[in-house]
């Protein structure tokens, strides 16, 4: 399973993570409607082009394998560093779901 998930992360980011930025519109990338650590970070790392979606994202859409010895992908701003995480509720997660995707028709 670990060499399937290595192939298609790998396969992710060479395509600039294309699934994804077909999947979510422009407007769910809003960085003024996220969380102040994820606008930050997104900001430093997705908008100049040196991450892509899966690079920190690995296991969004699908159950993890064995992740020992993969890098996360991620790394924290060193002017992040030491903040504590905000705690998202169940409730906050499926609110931002269905705002960012209040403009689709279910067909």
């Amino acid at each position: 399973m670990a060499g399937l998930a290595k192939h298609e992360w790998a396969r992710l980011k060479s395509n600039d993570s294309l699934e994804c930025r077909n999947y979510h519109s422009s407007v769910a990338m809003d960085l003024s409607r996220q969380a102040p650590r994820a606008a930050k970070i997104h900001n430093r790392y997705l908008l100049p082009g040196e991450a892509t979606c899966i690079d920190c994202h690995k296991g969004i859409a699908h159950e993890l394998p064995n992740m020992e010895g993969v890098d996360p992908g991620w790394k924290v701003p060193p002017e992040l560093q030491g903040e504590e995480l905000p705690q998202a509720s169940v409730f906050e997660s499926l609110e931002r779901f269905s705002q960012a995707h209040s403009g689709l028709s279910s067909q």
